[in-house]
């Protein structure tokens, strides 16, 4: 019965050949490879890194891809706002238009300085905490790793400043333009 094997259900003898039996030994071995290996594998967590990278490339494309302005906003010769045809693209009235842009005026005037506040805000937390703290090599870390979360507030002032000059001037200016105003800087 060496090359034989019984099936438990139908007592029918099986034919089983040494080839057979030396994979299923390999199998077994080879799975048991898997499961000892697979520990330490797991624990680096190679599908958490692929699926980290993959919706970081999913982001980069989106942020890569259709930044366009809305089809809807006519911008006439020197990126001017043609307010006239971008109020009749909307199906709105001028006088309606004129209200919409006055109002995101003042919500991105309150977003920028509300930013910037919180950005100093936790830039102060950020300095109290470097002043008062026992360094070492985690306290180093950790303010490394706080100060782009100040940075993030200061960015997002700027951009909403942007947007709020972009509103007052009725045209798309770029940021260097904005730096080099002789206007006034702040929102408003």
């Amino acid at each position: 019965m060496a090359g034989r094997s019984m099936n438990q259900h139908d007592d029918v003898e099986i034919e089983v050949s040494p080839a057979a039996r030396s994979r299923s030994v390999l199998g077994r071995l080879w799975r048991g490879v898997k499961f000892v290996g697979g520990g330490p594998l797991s624990a680096f967590g190679p599908k958490e890194i692929t699926g980290g990278a993959r919706l970081i490339a999913r982001l980069a494309d989106q942020v890569k891809g259709h930044r366009g302005i809305d089809p809807r906003v006519h911008v006439g010769d020197g990126r001017n706002l043609d307010v006239e045809a971008t109020a009749d693209a909307c199906g709105i009235s001028v006088d309606e238009l004129e209200d919409q842009l006055r109002r995101r005026r003042r919500e991105t005037a309150r977003l920028a300085y509300v930013t910037f506040g919180l950005g100093w805000f936790f830039f102060g937390l950020w300095l109290y905490r470097a002043a008062f703290a026992v360094w070492s090599v985690g306290t180093i870390l950790t303010a490394v790793e706080f100060a782009p979360f100040c940075a993030v507030f200061f960015l997002m002032a700027f951009r909403s400043a942007l947007e709020n000059y972009q509103l007052r001037m009725r045209r798309l200016a770029t940021a260097m333009e904005y730096l080099g105003t002789p206007e006034r800087f702040w929102p408003g």
